[in-house]
């Protein structure tokens, strides 16, 4: 977690209290963009997303037993989560390339993107907070409209590769989610 401001807020609980600790990160990343349709007097990329953001950091039980969360340096997302057992959930976070859209307005005209965005590529489990126990590999695909409705997905797929990393032969099964989007009054929403 990059550095600033910590603060600890108490929650008064039934005997006891919880304690929640804040902090502040930061994030950097520019989306990767590409101009769909009639791109003249439209920016020829995105601007950077830069911001701090305030994250709980740990949460202090009435027992004193904690959950602490780690964030991504570049994304400012949720990384790590520690378990008051020891055990903990990772989160690798990556970039889904031309997945998402974006409408910007601009003097006399709108622009049109098609535009990189971050998710998670990878999810590791521990019980020890040593050991990787489960392992879950993301990989996502967006199939897009074409002529007139380039700027519009059609469908997206996520493919979700489970594997035990603790039996023999590291079994596993893959679960693949499938989306649509839904038209409200003749626009096209995200579901």
């Amino acid at each position: 977690m990059t550095g600033g401001l910590v603060q600890s807020v108490l929650v008064p609980g039934p005997t006891n209290s919880y304690n929640y600790t804040y902090s502040t990160i930061t994030r950097n990343f520019t989306l990767a963009a590409t101009g769909v349709g009639n791109v003249a007097g439209c920016p020829s990329s995105l601007p950077s997303q830069t911001s701090s953001v305030r994250v709980v950091s740990a949460i202090t039980l009435p027992n004193s037993k904690q959950y602490q969360f780690s964030y991504d340096p570049i994304y400012g997302l949720l990384n790590k989560v520690t378990y008051p057992t020891g055990a903990t959930v990772t989160y690798t976070w990556g970039v889904d390339p031309a997945s998402e859209e974006m409408y910007l307005k601009v003097p006399k005209t709108v622009c049109n993107y098609v535009h990189s965005w971050p998710v998670i590529k990878k999810r590791i489990v521990t019980f020890d907070g040593i050991t990787p126990a489960q392992e879950q590999d993301f990989a996502y695909t967006t199939i897009w409209g074409t002529g007139s409705q380039a700027d519009l997905w059609i469908t997206k797929t996520t493919t979700v590769t489970t594997k035990d990393l603790l039996r023999s032969g590291q079994p596993g099964f893959v679960d693949t989610y499938t989306y649509i989007p839904l038209s409200v009054d003749g626009h096209t929403q995200i579901p």
